[in-house]
């Protein structure tokens, strides 16, 4: 394949209304759930029993997508992610940092970096609670290349 785009919904919405129509998503990222999916129940075995929560398990879709992309592109073949920072158990997580520095272990080459922000108001509602970090209005289309073979030195 010349290219792949993973555009995932991306935050984890425990008991919200975000992923409506997603529900395998929804799923996904709240397996902290008693649940019998079998995707579920193939990363618990994966992780010793341990499946990933919240903002792990998002990060653990992006890198396995990431396998997959990998296994399936060309050399020199795109691959586009796009992907939200969040706050998560009240910690600042810079997903599309994490991202990067996975994609970039697993061999991926860092291309570029777009930034989206969202025109209009916003859709969430307004807690009455005070407000600690900054609403992100903005999300991120992040550009990887697969890079080419490596020649076999000849004996």
């Amino acid at each position: 394949m010349d290219a792949v785009v993973f555009d995932p919904p991306y935050m984890h919405t425990p008991g919200g209304t975000a992923h409506n129509g997603h529900q395998n998503f929804e799923n996904y990222y709240a397996n902290n759930a008693e649940q019998d999916h079998d995707v579920v129940q193939q990363i618990w075995e994966e992780t010793n029993g341990k499946p990933p929560k919240y903002h792990e398990a998002v990060l653990d879709l992006y890198f396995r997508s990431a396998r997959e992309a990998m296994r399936v592109l060309k050399p020199d073949g795109i691959y586009i992610v796009k992907c939200q920072d969040e706050v998560c158990t009240n910690r600042q997580r810079l997903t599309h940092v994490e991202i990067t520095i996975e994609l970039e272990k697993r061999g991926f080459v860092t291309e570029d970096l777009f930034v989206v922000v969202q025109t209009g108001r916003p859709g969430v509602s307004r807690l009455k609670t005070k407000q600690y970090h900054a609403r992100k209005n903005h999300s991120y289309f992040m550009v990887y290349r697969k890079p080419k073979a490596k020649k076999r030195a000849r004996k």
